[in-house]
């Protein structure tokens, strides 16, 4: 196959979830009313979207994990563990006193640095942000 054939068939899969919820709304809507279709749109774009996506929409998040990204680039591997293991238990002030003692940082980049691990765990360095398609 031709890659433009290959192009169009990759476009038509990723549309399909969007014509089936389409097609449940639009189904709700005429046996049952407004509210169950907006129901059927509201869970699918909640199952749909990744967390990521719905955050890198909200102003401020890529810059802070920007941030955070340049205060874990500057920690061992060790470190980093230890910190994971800290804010993954629940406890996320600690491990911004343990980062920002580590590392000298300001509070704002200890708190994006922990932040970005308890979204991203040990692939933080995957978090990089690209507009959602």
């Amino acid at each position: 196959m031709t890659d433009r054939r290959l192009d169009q068939e990759n476009r038509m899969k990723a549309r399909f979830p969007f014509f089936v919820a389409g097609g449940v709304a639009l189904f709700a809507l005429m046996t049952h009313g407004f509210w169950p279709m907006t129901f059927v749109i509201v869970a699918f774009c909640v199952g749909y979207f990744p967390p990521e996506k719905i955050l890198s929409f909200a102003p401020g998040v890529e810059e802070d994990r920007r941030i955070g990204r340049e205060a874990l680039h500057r920690l061992s591997e060790d470190q980093i563990i230890e910190i994971n293991e800290i804010a993954r238990a629940g406890r996320k002030i600690e491990a911004i006193k343990t980062l920002r003692a580590i590392n000298d940082d300001g509070l704002r980049e200890a708190k994006a640095a922990v932040d970005l691990l308890d979204d991203f765990g040990l692939k933080w360095n995957d978090s990089q942000d690209k507009p959602p398609r």
